[in-house]
């Protein structure tokens, strides 16, 4: 990679075509190798699933035991199975394929598959008001963009509770890529740019009016002038006057069109010299596809397009006034 900041996507693109296709294809036989022994379990648990509850009901007669039972234990056995079974394919990908890919997008990069952002950064952002008490991840990077530091993963913050009969509750509170980039100076304020369907939904009057509303502690509502901005985001700060300086018109057009493109639930919190990304996703993100296509371009496409956001929003930060 060139001494600077970020490649460009041409770059990438070449670097995708060049290096990481015939990785791939070398993959392939490890990849038909794990779908036929795949198959071979699955039949063999579907079959002994199915004999064992025939066996069952011939002599009991007790059909909740095996739908509670005998059909949840022979699911579980499949997924268990499948992960075992495809752990050194998934393992050669992480390692040979993606390992490769942050290695061009992020500087100084450091990638650990089974590693995680911590939970105390994760709390910090504010990004998550619910409670959770289960914290998983994996596909840890850190790195550098120019001279921002950054670390991200994919998280999945769960809360778990039980109810009055002992019954377990899990709650998803966050799942998805989570982003945590250290900025050179302190800015000395704190700004939300949460994702927003009021507006949008129930016009601007009432969808202020429930902004409002919303609690979020030692933060007030930033009105702002971009009406396509405020009609997916919504922000609030703790300084009124410099969320203003910081949010210009050229850093509006940047979200406005990063969430237009991509669609995904992004919220963004800036907190004194760290700032703070969230990106909601139910898919599973940079592992291999055992059907179809291994890996699409569109998923490197779009981290490379944040990073690219994430390097235009520290050259839009008007940081010395804002650190004054």
């Amino acid at each position: 990679m060139r001494d600077r900041d970020l490649v460009t996507k041409e770059e990438v693109k070449t670097f995708f075509q060049r290096k990481i296709k015939p990785k791939l294809l070398k993959l392939e036989a490890d990849r038909k190798i794990v779908l036929r022994n795949l198959c071979l379990f699955h039949t063999f648990v579907i079959f002994f699933t199915i004999y064992f509850a025939q066996k069952y009901l011939v002599r009991s007669n007790d059909i909740e035991f095996v739908i509670k039972g005998i059909l949840p234990a022979g699911l579980a056995i499949a997924v268990l199975g499948q992960k075992f079974i495809a752990s050194g394919y998934r393992q050669r990908f992480k390692s040979e394929v993606i390992r490769d890919l942050f290695g061009v997008l992020i500087k100084d990069c450091i990638y650990n598959p089974d590693g995680k952002i911590s939970s105390e950064l994760f709390r910090d952002s504010n990004l998550v008001t619910q409670d959770f008490n289960i914290f998983n991840g994996e596909d840890s990077v850190m790195g550098k963009i120019g001279n921002i530091k950054v670390e991200f993963s994919e998280i999945h913050a769960l809360h778990e509770r039980k109810d009055s009969k002992g019954r377990k509750h899990v709650t998803t509170v966050f799942k998805g890529l989570f982003y945590a980039f250290s900025l050179d100076v302190d800015l000395k304020q704190n700004t939300l740019i949460l994702h927003d369907q009021a507006e949008s939904l129930l016009g601007r009057n009432l969808g202020r009016f429930l902004q409002k509303k919303a609690h979020h502690p030692g933060y007030e509502l930033v009105q702002l002038e971009s009406v396509n901005f405020e009609k997916k985001f919504v922000v609030y700060s703790n300084d009124q006057i410099k969320s203003r300086v910081l949010l210009k018109p050229t850093v509006l057009e940047n979200l406005t069109t990063f969430k237009s493109k991509y669609r995904e639930q992004i919220e963004i919190s800036i907190r004194g010299n760290k700032l703070y990304i969230g990106i909601q996703s139910s898919k599973n993100h940079f592992e291999p596809k055992l059907i179809g296509e291994v890996i699409n371009f569109k998923e490197i496409r779009e981290i490379y397009d944040l990073v690219q956001l994430v390097r235009d929003l520290q050259e839009d930060l008007d940081l010395e006034s804002l650190a004054a």
